[in-house]
């Protein structure tokens, strides 16, 4: 699927600059294809809040690639499972993944899609201060290619970026 992918990068860096426009005047993302790729969104998040590295990664491809908010990089499925089942039962256990913003754009013609999705995340003192105001929240983004292979869009790339305070 990477191999795809880098095949049409020179489409892609042909219509980056005039992609904005494509998104606001003809964007040919169909409302079944976007729906489509916010289920794939919400079905990491709950894997994610449901400290399932299963669920997480089940919507990447097979050769996806991750990019952390440290800069390490996870090369497939396995890698971007291995990675978050470690963080999920450590670190980050029992935080709360959310979406605040998601940003869609369809490279015309292509069945790939990229997006932005904002996120907070909430990470309690303990499992009962999830909800609370004085819970620790952070704020990211993450920009992630979607391609649509047999039907079913996947995630081949993610990049996940901590926003500052």
């Amino acid at each position: 699927m990477i191999q795809k992918l880098f095949s049409i990068i020179p489409k892609i860096i042909f219509i980056l600059s005039p992609l904005v426009v494509i998104h606001t005047v003809a964007n040919a993302l169909s409302k079944s294809d976007e729906n489509s790729i916010n289920n794939v969104i919400i079905s990491y998040m709950k894997g994610w809040n449901e400290n399932n590295a299963d669920k997480f990664s089940e919507s990447f491809s097979s050769d996806a690639e991750f990019v952390n908010i440290f800069g390490q990089r996870f090369i497939g499925k396995k890698a971007v499972r291995d990675r978050h089942e470690v963080v999920l039962n450590t670190f980050l256990k029992n935080t709360k993944l959310e979406a605040t913003q998601i940003d869609l754009k369809e490279i015309k013609s292509s069945n790939v899609v990229i997006g932005h999705i904002n996120w907070k995340i909430i990470e309690p003192h303990n499992k009962q201060d999830a909800e609370k105001v004085d819970s620790q929240i952070k704020y990211g983004i993450f920009t992630q290619v979607f391609v649509k292979e047999n039907g079913k869009w996947l995630i081949v790339a993610s990049q996940n970026t901590l926003k500052k305070d």
